[in-house]
């Protein structure tokens, strides 16, 4: 909870600060991406009453795909900034909107994940501290040690590769569909890898677009 915390953090203020570079009026840009993130975390909770049954599963397809959309999330606005200029607030505000909605629904899943070890109480409670520490976390982190050291297209993709960890460690529970889920793991590391080596020369080539 404690890295996917800090991670779903990161990617909304990457998405602040990329909405200030690419869109301007960055108090307006900021306050927009809280609230749709907000919002679409709050549809995320709630649609997480529909999962059921095989919830490690859900939880680890859950990590993939986060880990995959919020590590390209840089990139494809800087490519959506330079090839479809006309598109970006649609892009832009449409991936808040999912990234919301997917970081919405791992805090319900954990709990009800944990709650059969530790009991509802137990659950809750150690699952909120964790997020509200790895929020801190990740507040420090972005501004501290991934901008100055990765900069802004490869800060994002650093932090998919954390949502695959959990997905990777997660797996390791999953009774069944391991293959699937390895599969899935194993593709989306190959394409945040190749951002990772990529991504700056492939930023500055579609800035030059402009």
């Amino acid at each position: 909870m404690f890295v996917v915390a800090a991670c779903g953090l990161v990617y909304e203020l990457v998405a602040g600060a990329l909405g200030s570079y690419l869109l301007g009026d960055a108090v307006t840009q900021f306050s927009l991406v809280i609230g749709v993130f907000l919002s679409a975390m709050g549809i995320g909770s709630w649609a997480s009453r529909f999962v059921r049954k095989n919830l490690v599963q859900w939880f680890v397809g859950l990590e993939i795909l986060l880990g995959l959309l919020g590590g390209a999330s840089s990139v494809v606005l800087f490519a959506t900034s330079a090839l479809l200029a006309p598109l970006l607030p649609v892009v832009f505000y449409g991936q808040c909107a999912v990234l919301g909605v997917l970081v919405g629904l791992e805090i319900p899943l954990l709990v009800r994940i944990l709650r059969d070890q530790r009991g509802w109480e137990e659950a809750l409670s150690d699952t909120l501290a964790l997020d509200y520490l790895g929020a801190l976390a990740g507040s420090l982190a972005f501004p501290l040690l991934a901008l100055p050291f990765l900069g802004l297209s490869r800060a994002s993709v650093a932090f998919g590769f954390l949502n695959l960890a959990v997905a990777g460690l997660g797996i390791a529970l999953v009774p069944r569909g391991r293959k699937l889920l390895i599969g899935g793991l194993s593709a989306a590391a190959v394409v945040l890898f190749a951002l990772l080596l990529g991504s700056g020369r492939l930023v500055g080539f579609l800035e030059d677009q402009h």
